[in-house]
């Protein structure tokens, strides 16, 4: 497998990232600082920062966000 660099992002390979951490290690604060990031709340902690979110509740309710997400 050969390791390399986009050429550009458009609108099939979008940049996505998911960031996994310890409660209050600051993965909601430096995600905050991207332009045009929509964070998918699973865990309702985002509050009292200002960014795009969807809070998701069920399996479900992720499975449908996650479908929508892919067409788009």
């Amino acid at each position: 497998m050969k390791i390399g660099k986009p050429v550009s992002f458009g609108q099939l390979n979008k940049p996505k990232a998911v960031v996994f951490g310890a409660e209050g290690s600051g993965k909601s604060t430096m995600g905050s600082k991207l332009s045009k990031a929509l964070f998918i709340d699973v865990e309702g902690g985002i509050s009292g920062i200002d960014i795009d979110c969807v809070a998701i509740k069920t399996w479900s309710e992720f499975v449908a966000m996650w479908l929508r997400l892919k067409k788009s």
